[in-house]
């Protein structure tokens, strides 16, 4: 997954700031002539810290001046966008942000920032799909054998997610609305400590960007049962697509990219 990104989108990413650079060299002589600070959301270990880490590597080297990530989780991402939208407009304070911030603007109208006009997206980076996963000593083998075990304890079992409103929570949601099935919903404050409790068995499954426990499905300790992408992710060869296990149409993706105060 890291070595696709950087031979794609990292590309991709840092053309545009190379050319928004050149666009406003009129009005910032030297930009940037000191470092940038790149705001997360999320805890270390979520899929929006892993991919924004990556980016920050390598435009602190196309840029020549530091990329510092700084984690403020909660609130599903707003502790971070807010403070991103309340920051000087001079592009040095910068948001890595994921579909979870236009879901939390779209639902909640009680936000302390206004999303469509104190911030601006900048550039799109990277999308992926999400996967439901259990811990590997779980009875659930695949898909089919999760559904049963859901319909067998209904509004018993727990799925995790990185937090209330984020794109995995919809995600799990959906798959649950979709197949008639109750779960318990279990916040986080990223995907790295949901997949911790997964690997744990201290709930039932989780619902994440394949970003994050791909290292722990290699190694055994958890079990991919399902992709929500179109096509299967090549993190997981093996895990099949929710459409293929009979939910004709069925599409959840993640996305990131860089947004900053208007």
């Amino acid at each position: 997954l890291m070595h696709e990104m950087k031979m794609s989108f990292i590309k991709q990413l840092t053309r545009a700031v190379l050319l928004a650079s050149l666009m406003i060299s009129s009005v910032f002589a030297a930009y940037p002539d000191k470092p940038i600070k790149m705001m997360i959301g999320y805890a270390p270990g979520s899929s929006t810290d892993i991919v924004g880490r990556i980016i920050a590597n390598d435009l602190s080297i196309a840029l020549k001046q530091p990329v510092i990530v700084e984690n403020r989780g909660g609130a599903a991402g707003s502790l971070a966008a807010d403070a991103v939208a309340k920051s000087t407009p001079d592009g040095y304070t910068v948001l890595f942000a994921q579909n979870g911030l236009a879901i939390n603007v779209a639902a909640n109208p009680k936000l302390p920032f206004n999303g469509q006009k104190d911030l601006i997206p900048v550039v799109g980076v990277a999308a992926t799909p999400h996967i439901l996963i259990v811990n590997n000593n779980s009875k659930a083998r695949n898909v089919s054998d999760l559904i049963a075990m859901l319909k067998a304890n209904p509004g018993k079992l727990s799925f995790a997610s990185s937090g209330i409103g984020n794109s995995d929570h919809m995600a799990g949601e959906l798959f649950l609305a979709t197949t008639g099935l109750q779960a318990i919903h279990i916040p986080y404050k990223g995907g790295g400590p949901a997949t911790t409790d997964a690997i744990g068995g201290q709930i039932d499954f989780a619902v994440t960007s394949v970003a994050v426990p791909g290292a722990h499905i290699r190694a055994g300790r958890l079990r991919a049962v399902v992709s929500t992408g179109e096509k299967r992710s090549h993190v997981v060869p093996d895990t099949p697509t929710l459409i293929e296990s009979g939910l004709p149409g069925f599409s959840a993706q993640a996305w990131w990219g860089w947004v900053a105060p208007v």
